[in-house]
């Protein structure tokens, strides 16, 4: 059940000319009421629809670096009022436009929400501006004797080497294309940087800056802002896919191919409405999605190496709540979900997931979200934490089924991560109680340290880690710590971690959220990081070396976000 309503919002929003004739502007009050008896933090977001650009809209009160996001803390059965600015740059086409809000749990932001009504609007004709006065005849004289300089000075100025013409005509150009006519052009040490959103075609240059010792910036219009961590996937040597949520809730993708990121400036949109964060599998060349819907049902995509791809999304029956969770056991792809009883439930399927609404229950009653891993060619492994905070687990070895829960312990703030690093192996790792990082491993026979005790690892963070294995034996473990910086501990077989059992090795960064992490090559790592402003960066770890090194991330989007 949602923790809030909408008490009131308009439906239809007037949009005015402004004095200037540059844009045409309108404001709308809502009010949004908690429905609980307790103190809840909500964020309130504007979703553009249809051709509604998002830089056109704001909330009052809201960060710069995202004005359509804003912050609330409700008192119990109390609500609170805000109010939404829009405003319709001058040359926008005359259409009608819409926008919905949506307010999110910050505790629960998979299942905790509600959407308000459509708010219309209507882009109005532009007025034509009035034509300018007929210059001056000294514009006309001024012209005449530049003539003659030019003419007398004509032999001297032809001596002189060429140069660079105005910088301005860069504006509009794609970044690459702008980047290689700028150096034609012999503009020095020209740089892509990403630029405030300006409503542009992501990718695309918005305004210039040309410092005193010539060096030419061009700023660039961000792609698509995502809010929430993407899965990570590698479905062949060196390549990496990422699959996330964008803010208007549309599944975005992005592919490295070993070279470069593609699209270069943005992201792929997949389509969809998803209310949960994406979860992918790749295996055999086939990399398999899944998000919960709208309606709350699991959405199916797949794409495969020989460029085949499912066209649509395909929806299977059955209502889930929570992220799902896929993997795949030889052949056979399984999605397991957690029901709105709070029971696991699993479908499988060998080349696809069948979209009828049979699922094998799994019992148990659960608060977190599953988390699967496959240790060989038959055998699945289940995760949950229960209503005590504990961890929980459940395998499937070919055709035999545990047929219970077992309880792992511990109490645990959120979500269980898990690998495998190795034939037989299994490796856990969650955040306590305290804060702190935990860690079990199961080396093939026996649990370590046993069935119910866990190791500390130390650290402060405030969500759940993620733990990869990028080479049999060993491990690395990522997490954002309470300062927002990346930290990392890397583990072997033996139980030994480094730099120590308890210390970590600082990343830096500024994140928020869970990181997502892949190994896309033999003893390669590549760990993603997402920033409050939606823009995912990347650091990779090859053998000993990472790139960028020390404490420098990547923007996957191709830009750097400073000269």
């Amino acid at each position: 059940m949602p923790s809030f309503e909408f008490a009131d919002c308009p439906t239809r929003l007037q949009l005015t000319a402004t004095p200037a004739g540059d844009a045409q502007e309108g404001k709308l009050a809502c009010s949004v009421r908690s429905i609980v008896p307790r103190k809840v933090a909500g964020r309130v977001t504007v979703e553009p629809e249809g051709d509604a650009k998002p830089d056109w809209f704001r909330i009052a009160g809201a960060p710069s670096t995202n004005p359509r996001e804003i912050e609330l803390t409700f008192e119990p059965n109390a609500a609170l009022s805000f109010e939404i600015e829009a405003r319709v740059p001058a040359g926008t086409p005359p259409q009608a436009g819409s926008f919905r809000l949506e307010v999110i749990s910050e505790k629960d932001t998979d299942t905790d929400f509600v959407r308000g009504p459509a708010v219309s609007f209507e882009i109005q004709p532009w007025s034509e501006k009035p034509k300018p006065a007929p210059r001056a005849p000294w514009r006309a004289l001024a012209v005449i004797a530049a003539v003659v300089v030019a003419m007398i000075g004509g032999i001297g100025w032809a001596l002189l080497p060429s140069s660079p013409g105005s910088p301005t005509e860069f504006v509009g150009m794609e970044a690459t294309k702008a980047l290689e006519a700028a150096r034609a052009a012999m503009f020095s040490n020209p740089a892509a940087v990403a630029g405030p959103a300006a409503g542009a075609k992501p990718g695309t240059v918005t305004s210039v800056a040309l410092a005193g010792n010539g060096d030419l910036t061009l700023y660039v219009e961000p792609g698509t802002r995502i809010v929430s961590t993407p899965a990570a996937v590698s479905a062949a040597p060196g390549e990496i896919d990422l699959f996330a949520v964008g803010a208007d809730r549309q599944i975005y993708r992005k592919h490295y191919d070993g070279t470069a990121w593609a699209p270069a400036y943005d992201w792929e949109a997949l389509g969809g409405w998803a209310i949960s964060p994406v979860a992918a599998t790749a295996a055999n060349g086939t990399i398999d999605v899944v998000a919960i819907g709208h309606d709350k049902a699991v959405y199916h995509r797949f794409f495969r190496a020989a460029g085949e791809a499912s066209a649509t999304w395909m929806r299977i029956a059955g209502t889930a709540v929570r992220q799902p969770s896929l993997v795949r056991r030889g052949d056979e792809l399984n999605l397991v979900v957690i029901g709105t009883d709070a029971a696991m439930y699993r479908k499988a399927g060998q080349t696809d997931l069948p979209p009828g609404g049979d699922w094998a229950a799994l019992s148990g009653k659960f608060t977190s979200p599953p988390a699967t891993v496959s240790w060989g060619p038959s055998r699945i492994d289940m995760f949950g934490l229960g209503f005590d905070s504990s961890l929980y687990i459940r395998y499937i070895d070919g055709a035999a089924d545990a047929g219970g829960w077992t309880s792992l312990g511990g109490v645990f703030s959120s979500p269980v991560t898990v690998a495998s690093s190795g034939l037989g192996r299994l490796d856990l790792a969650g955040i306590g109680m305290d804060g702190a990082a935990y860690f079990k491993r199961y080396d093939g026979s026996n649990w370590v340290p046993n069935l119910t005790d866990w190791t500390r690892l130390g650290g402060e963070f405030v969500d759940q880690p993620v733990l990869v294995s990028r080479a049999p034996g060993k491990l690395d473990l990522f997490g954002v710590g309470t300062n927002g910086q990346m930290v990392r501990k890397s583990g072997d077989e033996s139980g030994a971690w480094s730099p120590s059992g308890t210390d970590w090795q600082v990343l830096g960064g500024s994140f928020v959220g869970i990181p997502a992490a892949v190994a896309s090559g033999p003893d390669r790592v590549d760990v993603f990081g997402l920033s409050a402003d939606g823009t995912v960066y990347q650091k990779t770890i090859s053998g000993g070396a990472m790139t960028p090194d020390g404490d420098g991330w990547s923007r996957i989007d191709g830009l750097s976000t400073e000269r």
